[in-house]
């Protein structure tokens, strides 16, 4: 459910970065893109540490 979550606030972060008639400048875009960037990074480390854990209870460690 928290990964639906946060793909859906990316997704959203993504359409106002490329949304032409928004009023943010263009140093706001960068911003967005630095945190969309941040965003799928650390959804991806969770989301490695999570297959990581699932391993190791499955080996039994």
């Amino acid at each position: 459910m928290i990964k639906l979550t946060v793909i859906k606030h990316i997704n959203t972060l993504r359409k106002l970065r490329d949304d032409k008639d928004a009023r943010i400048t263009s140093e706001q875009r960068e911003a967005l893109s630095y945190l969309i960037n941040a965003m799928l990074i650390q959804f991806a480390a969770n989301s490695v540490w999570q297959i990581i854990k699932l391993a190791t209870q499955v080996m039994g460690g």
